[in-house]
């Protein structure tokens, strides 16, 4: 598969997850296919984060907005490279990717899997009980996956110095919940693992973008 057709593929494969989200991973994909369509989705995601970033940065130049200053920036220019690398592009992408989307699978959801084994327990057949929670978790996988990016978004509120106004909230954390929805598609159709790398590497580049701009 040439490169075009693979990039269409990876953008219709993101666009119709958001718009009818269903919990299934791309089987038969051999790593370095995955590779490739990971940093396809990088690029999807740069291609709306720069700007997005950039529009961010000018409004608040001009007086428009108004952010607290970022606790992240202090720290990040008060490090070595070393550790800034391993913190942002090892550590954070580990730790989120667990907290905020390794329970979004049905093998991972463990309301579900205690709903199995109480059905179980009250006698029903494992078949039966297996049914009924794979319906529930059709029905709840959705709003779940809606969840893990607003909660995702909203987790950087405490990124900045000072409690940012209300209002402003959504604009703030706009860059996560960006970064939310490609995160939780690689996590559902690719794996943990490559919604690890898909961080890691998302973040390696905001770093070399800060550090070549300041």
């Amino acid at each position: 598969m040439n490169f075009i057709a693979r990039f269409k593929k990876v953008k219709s494969g993101f666009l119709n997850f958001w718009k009818y989200p269903l919990d299934y991973k791309y089987q038969g994909l051999s790593d370095v296919n995955r590779l490739k369509d990971i940093l396809i989705i990088v690029f999807l995601e740069l291609l709306i984060l720069v700007p997005l970033a950039f529009i961010i940065d000018e409004i608040q130049k001009i007086g428009l907005l108004n952010f607290p200053d970022h606790k992240l920036i202090d720290m990040i220019d008060g490090m070595s490279i070393i550790r800034v690398l391993f913190i942002v592009v090892i550590m954070a992408p580990i730790i989120e990717e667990v907290l905020f989307r390794g329970f979004i699978t049905f093998q991972r959801f463990y309301p579900v899997l205690f709903l199995i084994a109480i059905l179980g327990a009250l006698g029903k057949n494992k078949f039966m009980a297996m049914r009924v929670a794979r319906r529930l978790w059709e029905i709840c996988f959705p709003f779940l996956v809606i969840f893990s990016v607003l909660i995702f978004g909203l987790a950087h509120v405490w990124n900045f110095k000072e409690l940012v106004s209300l209002w402003l909230i959504p604009i703030a954390v706009s860059p996560q919940l960006v970064a939310g929805l490609f995160l939780t598609y690689a996590r559902v159709r690719y794996g943990l693992i490559w919604s690890m790398m898909l961080h890691a590497t998302v973040n390696l580049t905001a770093l070399a973008l800060h550090y070549s701009i300041y």
